[in-house]
């Protein structure tokens, strides 16, 4: 059965990452920090024979493509892990990624509590969501692993906007958005926001960038646009582009009720992954794209613009590191240290 005793909550040995600062950071760190690995030991041979065999088995049936290429090579590795959170459903993170000092990947653990495993016998009826989950934590280490890199791929920033602008423009009344005008005002909004939460960066250079990397996106809306940029300024999170779209007179409701609409349309799950990091909601725009129930199918918008997301993040797939031996190791010296 079950013993308490060979897990380990982890948080000492593999610190939570975080790609950008965000208010709603100390909730999606703890709800991380909450989930604890059960070890591959030798007391969870027969569970993990029982998950490994289901696993495995979707695996093979899956046609070729990223998610049974990536998933096979980690699972191969022996890194996938379940996990355990403190609380009955987690509703906000359903994996846990664990990264070395040096951002090479030591596995990957998914929640049992989210994902119905059962963590006495290794079954589950919602095999599908784990084999999802584990290439949702991939991709969320590439992001982390190649941040440098990443921060400045502007190719992957105009999809990731597009996919902001086309989640606001679905959360919003239609009735209220009568002209193309609007549309691109909305838009551009979307994008002022996505520079100054995800990437940081301050006014004049968000300016800056809008000029250089976007003016052939809208004609000739964006001169006419930028001044009025000053006035939402003052804002720099996500959760502020409610507020700020009626500043602009872009919405003339409560802004309460966008955020309403984005939780129900999002999900708690995608909910926080637009509002977390990027890492979270880059994975949210590419596992949007799979049969899996991870997220809602509301967080799919146009499928081409999902499709080269995932086809940029791959080529980060392709560089990620591993370290095999690392929570082996720290495995064998947490059980020295609860057996003595």
């Amino acid at each position: 059965s079950y013993n308490t005793m060979s897990t380990i909550n982890i948080n000492r040995l593999f610190d939570v990452k975080k790609f950008n600062e965000s208010p709603f950071n100390d909730v999606l760190i703890t709800k991380q920090q909450n989930i604890a690995v059960i070890f591959r030991s030798v007391e969870h041979k027969t569970v993990y024979a029982t998950f490994d065999e289901l696993f495995s088995t979707y695996l093979s049936k899956l046609s070729e493509g990223n998610v049974k290429k990536y998933v096979t090579n980690i699972y191969n590795k022996n890194i996938v892990f379940m996990g355990l959170s403190n609380s009955p459903k987690n509703e906000i993170v359903f994996t846990r990624i664990l990264l070395d000092d040096s951002n090479k990947l030591c596995g990957v653990a998914i929640d049992s509590n989210s994902l119905d495993i059962d963590i006495n016998t290794g079954e589950t009826d919602n095999i599908n969501d784990c084999v999802y989950a584990v290439y949702c934590g991939l991709i969320r280490s590439a992001v982390f692993a190649n941040k440098d890199t990443i921060v400045k791929n502007k190719d992957l920033h105009k999809l990731m906007t597009t996919y902001l602008y086309r989640l606001l423009l679905t959360s919003l009344d239609q009735g209220s958005i009568i002209n193309n005008k609007q549309k691109n005002f909305i838009n551009i909004v979307g994008i002022y926001f996505y520079y100054k939460y995800f990437l940081n960066q301050k006014h004049p250079m968000i300016l800056s960038i809008l000029r250089k990397d976007y003016k052939d996106f809208f004609e000739g809306d964006l001169e006419e646009i930028i001044p009025s940029l000053e006035t939402i300024s003052k804002y720099t999170t996500i959760s502020d582009i409610p507020k700020a779209l009626v500043d602009l007179n872009l919405y003339n409701g409560n802004p309460s009720k966008i955020y309403i609409t984005l939780l129900k349309k999002l999900g708690p799950t995608g909910f926080y992954s637009l509002l977390g990091g990027l890492d979270q909601f880059i994975a949210m725009a590419i596992i949007s794209l799979y049969p899996t129930e991870l997220y809602p199918k509301t967080t799919l918008t146009v499928e081409k613009v999902h499709i080269s997301i995932e086809e940029i993040i791959v080529q980060y797939l392709n560089t990620l590191e591993y370290n095999l031996t690392s929570v082996l190791s720290k495995s064998n010296a947490n059980n020295t240290r609860s057996n003595p």
